[in-house]
């Protein structure tokens, strides 16, 4: 003896059971397009983070290694949120050319690359 497919809906003889499964489908579906549209924000909150606190260790980097005095290639700088490392490239069309590694303490890492007028008279 053969059983049918889902029986609950088959023995009804209304039009109020489908409606109202079909109605409770569409909110299970929009609950979990919400929840999954929530972590989708955290996941791109924290990544929007980790970026905030590059861009900010780039320019306390370049800040730091304009106004430094003794040039020695590479520089290391430890910041609290982070390190910096910066290394001569090349010189080009009278501008210094620098490679900048920085590393935020969560692990993301970003390289970047800047110029600076030569020194040179």
């Amino acid at each position: 003896m053969k059983r049918p497919f889902m029986t609950f809906i088959q023995s009804d003889k209304g039009f109020v059971s489908p409606i109202t499964i079909f109605i409770v489908h569409i909110l299970f579906l929009l609950t979990f397009f919400q929840v999954s549209m929530y972590q989708t924000t955290l996941e791109n909150t924290q990544k929007d983070l980790q970026q905030y606190k590059i861009h900010t260790l780039f320019q306390m980097g370049l800040q730091t290694f304009i106004h430094e005095t003794d040039k020695k290639d590479p520089y290391h700088y430890q910041f609290p949120s982070g390190t910096v490392e910066i290394s001569y490239s090349t010189t080009y069309a009278a501008n210094d050319y620098y490679i900048m590694k920085v590393k935020i303490m969560e692990g993301a890492t970003q390289q970047r690359s800047f110029e600076l007028p030569s020194n040179e008279d």
